[in-house]
């Protein structure tokens, strides 16, 4: 059985009191004169202060640790919402773009070949960022893949056309 978190400092404490307790009452014992009953008592005593404020400890600390969590849930929610809606201001921007590279296709002297390489990278982007709001369980290796997937095509494209042409 695990501890939780927030019953180890309780715990600690409580078997701290205990051993308190026990040692101190037998070193008093030892050299007492006072009744096996007063010490009992006193011993009664010491163990129900012990017992109580245990108890409270362990609310106490189990109260910040829930507080904790639900800060760092809190905190978890918004970078999701933060993504999220920086994936749409990105959608919202390749759309934006798409118009201007359809206007300049239908515009007389416009460098063609221009206006098809800025359709391949808006397409390009367009899956990318598809493909990241579909990762089933994102990890900061499997984002930094994704982002850099291209770069990385690009670079064994770059190499392997140096490799045909000898150049490089």
């Amino acid at each position: 059985m695990k501890i939780k978190a927030y019953d180890k400092i309780p715990l600690i404490y409580f078997a701290m009191g205990a051993i308190w307790i026990i040692v101190s009452d037998t070193i008093v014992a030892l050299f007492s004169t006072v009744s096996s009953e007063v010490l009992l008592q006193q011993t009664l005593k010491g163990w129900f202060y012990v017992l109580v404020t245990t108890l409270l400890l362990r609310v106490l600390v189990r109260r910040h640790h829930m507080r904790l969590l639900a800060a760092a849930l809190e905190r978890e929610e918004l970078y999701y919402k933060i993504v999220e809606g920086a994936h749409h201001i990105l959608l919202n921007y390749l759309n934006s773009m798409q118009m201007v590279i359809d206007e300049a296709d239908n515009c007389a002297g416009f460098d063609k070949s221009v206006v098809k390489a800025s359709r391949e990278i808006s397409y390009q982007a367009a899956e990318s960022i598809q493909a990241l709001g579909e990762l089933p369980e994102p990890t900061a290796e499997s984002v930094l893949n994704l982002a850099y997937q291209n770069i990385k095509t690009a670079q064994a494209a770059e190499s392997e056309e140096k490799e045909l042409t000898g150049v490089g």
